[in-house]
């Protein structure tokens, strides 16, 4: 029963994905960059005057998570997402596996 459940959860993922994929002109997004829509301009935050920098300790990761990210950092880096800096802000970044082995970054 669990195993049907999952397919019907599939299914209905699929399903809605679909709908809103075509509800959606696909010339808007980007085919060789992961998450970016074609013309939308990098949003640029400047502080208000007298306002610090925000920065969150990353947690610990797991030597097989960093290493698993690495490929995923470098092609952002070049696809011109990232790019290396020394900045006092930072963004915890979470590793997550998908269930094919590979991984994102949350």
């Amino acid at each position: 029963t669990a195993a049907l459940q999952k397919t019907s959860q599939q299914h209905s993922y699929s399903k809605l994905r679909q709908r809103i994929t075509d509800q959606v002109y696909p010339g808007v997004w980007a085919t060789d960059v992961p998450g970016r829509a074609k013309r939308a301009p990098p949003i640029i935050i400047k502080l208000k005057e007298g306002q610090s920098a925000v920065r969150i300790k990353q947690y610990p990761l797991k030597k097989e998570d960093r290493e698993g990210i690495c490929p995923i950092i470098e092609r952002f880096i070049e696809l011109g997402l990232l790019r290396e800096c020394e900045s006092e802000f930072n963004t915890p970044i979470l590793p997550v596996t998908k269930p094919d082995g590979s991984y994102r970054i949350v």
